[in-house]
């Protein structure tokens, strides 16, 4: 049998969809805003209903589309907060036609604000994930909690081991892998449901056990991600509770996201060469600066993108300069993709000499 092949032209994907592209009117929001992906929401017809379309074929394929709980989620233009300790996310139903019809905008305090545009299933995990309750008032009768604190402590640093995991894809996950879902960290401000390493029993025993251990689980693991997308992602979805004790990040100084709006665009030729990232740079460094226990980070930049890159363009890079900005780190190593020193760059020279004198 042949296999399908999925539409192609603007006309295909309409009738499949059973609506037009000039009906994907999102006017009735004035803000930039992103997909779950962090790519921007589409500007031109063709990309934002070929976006429709990707999501309309997975959502066939889904069992639990049609949901008990859709009686959880905001009506159209009514606001929906998710708050905690200052940290909140403002969720909202948008009155549009197609699958993109929800609204998610990320705040913390003043420094970090990220508004996404969501489909249904993904504004469900995030509003399934809210209505779990901590039970703050812990009443365990193990003869464990009996034992002072200091003492419970360092047990834990016995149980919790130090380890390395690398950050993949949503929906996935396995003993060496931690896969990040966005759209459910959005529901978790406080980050104490995030599933960190399922290697560590301890975070699993009841919520007093993980409450206690969870700050020394993220101290003792180094997280390896793939670009400046990823670790946003990553950052939010730890919620409050990780930024605060995350130690080890290591992620490379490319976007995706960048990639991907640049073409939807009329680029000009020279942007079509490999350059700095610039659409997520600024919601990087402010979460960078959110972590406030970081003691090392390791970047890594393509050596293309250096090349292509004058010394006073990078010097006056925003997001060079941001993580100049950053000056409580103990350590920070700069490589290539491929693990190679990058020192034969003034550019590079001049970061790491910038960046540890500020930490002096």
């Amino acid at each position: 049998m042949a296999k399908h092949t999925p539409p192609s032209s603007l006309s295909q994907m309409e009738s499949t969809l059973g609506y037009t592209a000039a009906d994907l009117d999102y006017s009735d929001d004035g803000e930039e805003r992103f997909y779950s992906d962090l790519c921007p929401v589409s500007k031109t017809s063709y990309e934002k209903t070929r976006r429709e379309l990707d999501e309309y074929l997975k959502l066939k394929h889904r069992k639990d589309f049609e949901s008990t709980e859709e009686q959880l989620l905001p009506e159209a233009h009514l606001a929906q907060t998710i708050d905690s300790c200052g940290d909140c996310v403002v969720l909202e139903g948008r009155n549009t036609v197609g699958l993109y019809n929800f609204t998610a905008d990320i705040y913390y305090g003043s420094e970090f604000h990220l508004p996404l545009r969501l489909t249904k299933v993904e504004a469900l995990a995030a509003t399934s994930v809210a209505k779990f309750k901590r039970d703050t008032a812990s009443n365990a009768v193990s003869k464990f909690f009996m034992l002072p604190r200091e003492l419970r402590d360092l047990i834990y640093t016995y149980a919790v081991s130090k380890r390395g995991c690398r950050i993949i894809g949503p929906d996935e996950r396995s003993d060496e892998h931690l896969g990040i879902n966005l759209a459910r960290g959005i529901g978790d401000p406080s980050g104490f449901f995030f599933p960190l390493r399922n290697d560590l029993n301890v975070l699993q025993v009841n919520e007093q056990m993980r409450n206690e251990a969870l700050s020394l689980a993220y101290r003792e693991t180094a997280f390896y991600l793939g670009d400046i997308d990823d670790f946003i992602r990553f950052a939010v979805s730890i919620g409050r509770i990780g930024r605060d004790n995350v130690e080890t990040l290591n992620f490379s100084w490319m976007s995706r996201a960048d990639d991907s709006g640049a073409e939807g665009d009329d680029s000009e030729a020279e942007d079509l060469y490999p350059r700095l990232p610039r659409l997520h740079v600024e919601r990087c460094v402010n979460l960078l600066k959110l972590c406030k226990k970081l003691k090392y980070l390791c970047i890594s930049f393509e050596s293309e993108v250096l090349s292509n890159t004058s010394f006073d363009d990078f010097k006056h890079d925003p997001g060079m300069c941001g993580l100049c900005s950053i000056v409580w780190l103990n350590n920070i190593e700069i490589w290539s993709l491929s693990g190679e020193p990058l020192d034969e760059y003034e550019a590079i020279r001049w970061l790491k000499g910038t960046i540890r004198s500020r930490m002096l």
